[in-house]
């Protein structure tokens, strides 16, 4: 939240406070604790500027959920709000007790692939027909993993039991004129492929698909809806659900667990984009695929053939019921799969329409490490804006972008080495430790685990820490050494080497 003081506790709790200093310390402590809750508290009520959480009001939600579903998950994190909703909705349709159905399960020790076929699977390249022999033929246990790959269309389609992924080569990918690039993806497609295929767990039983297709309908019903007349509890409420209990099918401490079910999902998937990609190809033999995912497909192709891709879709959608959703990119910078920034043609500078992936996400979640802000940003302006990363990084007045975390558990010692009047000062670290690179400063030193060895965090860099601010004209930042990270990912994606002379 990036808080002027994120220092812990100045006292172990055990000891007594005895002085009148003592006091103040742990009375200020307290007061910052207790705004730090208060920020906490606004973000979770949407009241932030901070993009992850600005208007998304989670108590909100929880408390609509709670009025609509007469189930009180003011105290639920996301995951179990699906699932507990799941069990008290359909404990209620089935008249059964709840403490009941949490002991149910479905266990098996073994699943043969071929029964996770879909029944509209049709697929007619010999690249594809390979993978699906060796599903046919295929037999994994529980705690077994299945993966294979197959080159198509000049790129290579890796599959699991999780799911699909592609991608093109490292590099930079724009629309013009005439070519444009197409992004498409399966609305919801777990829960979707559990509807389409009829899918529930064995033990709970035909009601449970009945219930859980109402929810799909539902939720699709109001996302078609202008967005001011759009019921956001409902939307938010069913994505839990209709999440949840694809997630938590794969979880043995849970009442909707039966693997069968899992991996008649995520197969039913892989075959239908191995369909979708063998479709496309063959309406439009000169497409360039750039990336696959587990619900999508980016291509790109000449404008004028877009009609013969949307046919493709529909087609696909009268076949299995999957809807299909679309967006035009007018540039892509693609790392991998998993990292690339895709730009919107209708995004300006003004009014940003802009994807962010991987390492090119500038704001995430506050459970995650937020290291380094500067540097998603100066990619970010360096790829989108062509404005050079030593102007951002130089230019940046916000410290906080700047800083890093270091988080060490409770059998792990951490210290922070500086020199002062020529003698070495060692400053004991806190479990979190805020702190940026630095032209002077000190060094950060770990033991892990109770022993003697120490690793130095950032080797051959400076640092300076930072749990509390201070404010000054020149902090002192060494801007090479996030200069240098940006390079490292420019020039994966522009095929060049880091050159240091």
């Amino acid at each position: 939240m990036q808080m002027e003081n994120i220092e812990e506790m100045p006292f172990n709790h055990r000891i007594w406070i005895t002085t009148n200093e003592q006091i103040e310390q742990v009375l200020s402590y307290n007061k910052n604790d207790v705004m730090a809750t208060k920020l906490f508290l606004d973000a979770t009520l949407g009241l932030t500027e901070y993009s992850q959480y600005k208007g998304k009001n989670k108590m909100g939600l929880r408390t609509a959920l709670t009025k609509k579903f007469n189930v009180d998950c003011h105290n639920w994190p996301d995951v179990r709000i699906g699932e507990q909703l799941m069990l008290t909705l359909y404990s209620r349709e089935t008249d059964q007790n709840q403490w009941d159905v949490r002991k149910l399960r479905t266990e098996r020790s073994s699943i043969l692939l071929k029964e996770c076929v879909p029944n509209w699977c049709n697929i007619k390249s010999k690249e594809f027909n390979n993978f699906l022999e060796l599903i046919n033929k295929t037999t994994v246990g529980k705690d077994e993993d299945f993966q294979t790959s197959v080159i198509f269309h000049g790129i290579r389609f890796d599959f699991g039991l999780g799911g699909t992924h592609g991608c093109i080569k490292p590099g930079i990918y724009e629309s013009d004129k005439e070519y444009v690039i197409y992004d498409l993806d399966v609305s919801s497609l777990y829960p979707s492929i559990a509807k389409s295929l009829g899918l529930y767990p064995k033990h709970l039983g035909p009601d449970f698909i009945k219930l859980y297709g109402d929810f799909i309908e539902r939720r699709i019903a109001e996302k078609k809806k202008p967005k001011a007349e759009r019921d956001m509890v409902l939307i938010e409420g069913y994505k839990l659900i209709l999440n949840g209990v694809y997630g938590k099918s794969g979880e043995e401490t849970s009442f909707m667990y039966v693997l069968l079910y899992t991996y008649k999902t995520t197969i039913g998937g892989q075959l239908f984009i191995a369909m979708w990609a063998e479709r496309m190809v063959e309406a439009v033999s000169d497409l360039e695929f750039l990336q696959i995912n587990t619900d999508g497909i980016t291509i790109k192709l000449k404008r004028t053939d877009i009609d013969k891709i949307k046919e493709v879709c529909n087609q696909l959608t009268k076949e299995t019921t999957l809807e299909i959703e679309d967006a035009y990119y007018s540039k892509m910078i693609i790392r991998d799969v998993n990292n690339y920034i895709s730009v919107y043609e209708d995004s300006t500078k003004e009014n940003e329409h802009i994807k962010l992936k991987g390492v090119f996400v500038e704001d995430v979640e506050y459970h995650q490490n937020s290291s380094m802000k500067i540097v998603p940003i100066a990619l970010k302006n360096y790829f989108v804006y062509n404005i050079p990363i030593e102007d951002t990084i130089r230019n940046h007045k916000n410290i906080y972008d700047f800083c890093l975390r270091l988080k060490i558990n409770g059998s792990s010692k951490g210290e922070w080495h500086s020199i002062e009047k020529d003698n070495i000062k060692i400053t004991q670290l806190t479990r979190t430790t805020r702190y940026f690179i630095s032209k002077k400063g000190g060094g950060l030193i770990v033991y892990y685990n109770g022993s003697n060895s120490a690793g130095r965090i950032n080797k051959g860099f400076n640092t300076t820490l930072f749990n509390r601010y201070y404010k000054s004209d020149n902090y002192d930042i060494n801007f090479n050494f996030y200069e240098v990270e940006c390079r490292k990912i420019i020039n994966m994606i522009e095929d060049k080497q880091l050159k240091l002379f």
